[in-house]
């Protein structure tokens, strides 16, 4: 495509959906690009089809749509993902955000109502917020592919909820709360800035992941302890106990590596990724240790592969007290997501 001062709006879509499909991408990634270096939300961008592109605009854009072509993610092109509402720095050190870890948040909030039912939180309506975003995504990938659809209305792609989860004072003790594997800090940071009264301690082995969990930290304003060790180790070392520990570990068999989009394995931390012949490593090695750690009444949540509920389970069933609740949660698409563990006094 040439660059021209008359190119509108939706010639330049256009054409991104066509190049990319050509190299086998999906055609929604142009619309990023392109939301991108306007600001609009997607809403806004059906309303500006007409408006003619900037030759610097859209020089920039057509660039990296064929970056985007050549299988750099586009999270890695705009250094940025939304995740529970709110915008979240990445790079090649961290893996992307995904939308099915949202849900990992709403199980461990829905588990710290039942296991600390007087602790306070968000009221549901901010709560489900960042759900809800996640929600109006996709709902505005779909109108935007059926710009007929355009009338439809819903809660704004850029709208946040407030990021200070804490309201009133509460006079117990904060609830502390240990991420493992950090990464770019999105577990972390979240339930920092949702639940009320607590104290978030997170760990990483990659300096450079931590270093990225931390910029997260300072632009979202939200009170969040990093240490790099491995696991729990860093923790275990001082003796420290949490109420609630939670991770989203590599979870993928190193046999999937071969079936998998280069654009991940190329461009994503392998190490935040596989996780040995069945992907299991991390589970097994993250249950022996918790019972050191983890205080009565706790949780432990833990993100699945979506075939390895009843394995994940039984790892830690067999490392915890008979009287400890587990189950298996399903995500949204009905896959196996989510192992929580609930211990009571």
């Amino acid at each position: 495509m040439t660059n021209d001062q008359t190119t509108k709006v939706y010639e330049a879509l256009n054409w991104a959906s066509s190049f990319l499909q050509a190299n086998n991408y999906e055609h929604q990634i142009g619309h990023r690009l392109l939301q991108h270096h306007t600001g609009w939300t997607r809403t806004q961008m059906l309303t500006e089809l007409q408006t003619q592109l900037t030759n610097d605009m859209h020089e920039k854009f057509v660039r990296d749509v064929k970056l985007a072509a050549t299988g750099i993610p586009v999270q890695h092109i705009t250094g940025s993902e939304t995740f529970y509402g709110r915008n979240f720095t990445v790079n090649k050190h961290v893996l992307i955000p995904r939308p099915e870890t949202e849900e990992l948040i709403e199980a461990i909030i829905g588990a710290t109502d039942d296991v600390f039912p007087r602790r306070r939180h968000k009221d549901d309506k901010a709560r489900h917020e960042g759900v809800r975003n996640n929600q109006q995504r996709l709902l505005d990938d779909h109108i935007a592919e059926n710009p007929e659809n355009a009338r439809h209305e819903g809660v704004g792609a850029n709208q946040q909820p407030p990021m200070d989860g804490r309201i009133g004072e509460n006079k117990e003790e904060p609830l502390q709360i240990v991420d493992v594997g950090t990464g770019s800090g999105i577990i972390a940071i979240t339930l920092a800035l949702e639940l009320t009264n607590s104290r978030v301690f997170a760990s990483d082995i990659s300096s450079e992941a931590l270093a990225v969990a931390k910029q997260n930290a300072t632009n979202l304003a939200a009170d969040v302890s990093f240490f790099d060790g491995d696991l729990l180790e860093p923790f275990l070392e001082t003796g420290k106990k949490a109420s609630i520990i939670v991770s989203n570990p590599p979870y993928i068999p190193e046999v999937d590596r071969a079936s998998m989009k280069e654009n991940v394995t190329e461009h994503e931390p392998e190490t935040a990724l596989f996780a040995g012949e069945d992907g299991l490593v991390i589970y097994r090695r993250l249950a022996k240790q918790i019972p050191k750690m983890l205080l009565r009444p706790g949780i432990i949540a833990f993100e699945i592969g979506h075939d390895q509920g009843e394995a994940v389970r039984d790892i830690l069933a067999a490392e915890l007290p008979k009287t400890a609740s587990l189950q298996i949660i399903n995500d949204i698409n009905n896959n196996q997501r989510i192992v929580l563990a609930k211990l009571k006094e």
